[in-house]
């Protein structure tokens, strides 16, 4: 399903995609670094599983779940978390556009 929106995400890994998606369009539009990780199923990642980190104002534009995280068998769902674990009280502001 396509989206194109931002949201806002904490310390805790936040599905960022709302269904099965192939292509992701991410940028860290806050002031923190974050992370995004990828899985098979809508089951978010471990609490102690590290993501690709995204520093402010980064993007990855317009690759496949595969490309980007190759290590996982067939990615379908897209994760993201603020990569700084110290700030369990703030937020980061993410742009997602997904098809």
């Amino acid at each position: 399903m396509p989206r194109n929106t931002s949201l806002h995400v904490t310390t805790a890994w936040s599905e960022i995609s709302d269904a099965d998606t192939a292509t992701i369009t991410v940028q860290n539009i806050g002031p923190h670094d974050i992370e995004i990780m990828a899985t098979p199923t809508a089951t978010p990642p471990a609490s102690d599983v590290k993501g690709l980190r995204i520093p402010a104002t980064f993007a990855v534009i317009g690759r496949t779940l595969a490309e980007v995280f190759p290590g996982v068998v067939t990615p379908v769902r897209l994760y993201a978390r603020l990569q700084d674990y110290d700030m369990t009280n703030q937020k980061a502001e993410v742009l997602v556009s997904l098809s």
